[in-house]
């Protein structure tokens, strides 16, 4: 690798060499190499002019994983050969568990059913036609066609079950940052972990800023006679219940036993003395 102006130090770091002409590049090629989470092991020159041309490159991660030794031997032309003997750790074997995939959830509202309906139209003239011989036969069809006429429908972003206001937008940075955790698992680095941690503030600041949006439209509905959402939104997330004990399982006769033992065992009888209030003026 000709990065001649990079002097490389015994902690597996480099740093451009104040005298280079070519400053940017060397700064660009070092982030790059920083980026993917890699250190250089060559720490003498390697070439007859003095710099270190010839690399060893590994993963900062692996470098505690694994037993090297590099070895510059003696030119063979205007470079120095390196012998490099590098021994991994045994590795315990996991078990790697593939999630199931998700169902997809189609749009059927904004499907275009002119080329669908055309699809089948041609199915049914196939079987009319006898062209299709054998039930085998029959059900590759069908199946080709169901599954041709699905990828022409639009699908719905999915949304966390119990959280109405995820919107489309939260959900497109919640799947990256997923994606942006599993690229910092397999290639640590400062700075993915940096871009990980500032895409997990700004989802937490979109979230509680849709949700108080969500809050305050529950409010205008009541303000407009439409009180049912709020008080489901406050029921499901108060924790209570107003169900009464036993009262899905009895029978019709029952019920108003039931909703008396309940009322009874929830009453409290407070001895409080009765204001006097003045007679009230007759005509």
């Amino acid at each position: 690798m000709n990065f001649p102006d990079t002097a490389w130090s015994s902690d597996y770091t480099g740093e451009v060499k104040t005298n280079s002409s070519r400053k940017s590049f060397h700064e660009n090629a070092l982030e790059i190499i920083n980026n993917a989470d890699l250190i250089q092991l060559v720490h003498e020159p390697t070439h007859k002019l003095g710099n270190t041309l010839d690399l060893m490159l590994v993963n900062r991660s692996a470098l505690n994983e694994l037993y090297y030794k590099c070895d510059v031997l003696p030119y063979i032309s205007d470079h120095k050969m390196l012998l490099a003997d590098v021994i991994p750790q045994d590795y315990e074997k996991v078990q790697i568990t593939s999630e199931p995939p998700s169902r997809p959830r189609y749009n059927f509202k904004k499907a275009d059913y002119e080329p669908i309906e055309q699809k089948f139209e041609n199915f049914i003239d196939n079987i009319e036609d006898d062209d299709i011989e054998t039930i085998e036969n029959l059900w590759n069809s069908l199946n080709a066609t169901i599954k041709d006429s699905l990828s022409s429908i639009p699908r719905k972003l999915s949304r966390p079950k119990g959280h109405p206001w995820i919107n489309r937008q939260i959900v497109r940075l919640i799947r990256k940052r997923d994606r942006m955790y599993k690229r910092n698992k397999r290639f640590p680095s400062i700075t993915h972990y940096d871009e990980y941690i500032e895409l997990c503030s700004l989802i937490k600041s979109r979230v509680r800023q849709a949700k108080t949006q969500y809050q305050n439209h529950l409010a205008e509905q009541m303000e407009e006679g439409n009180t049912k959402p709020l008080y489901n939104y406050l029921t499901k997330h108060s924790g209570r219940s107003n169900n009464i004990n036993g009262l899905k399982d009895c029978s019709t006769d029952d019920i108003p036993d039931r909703f008396a033992d309940h009322f009874s065992s929830v009453f409290t009888e407070n001895q409080y003395q009765v204001p006097q209030f003045p007679p009230r003026p007759t005509r």
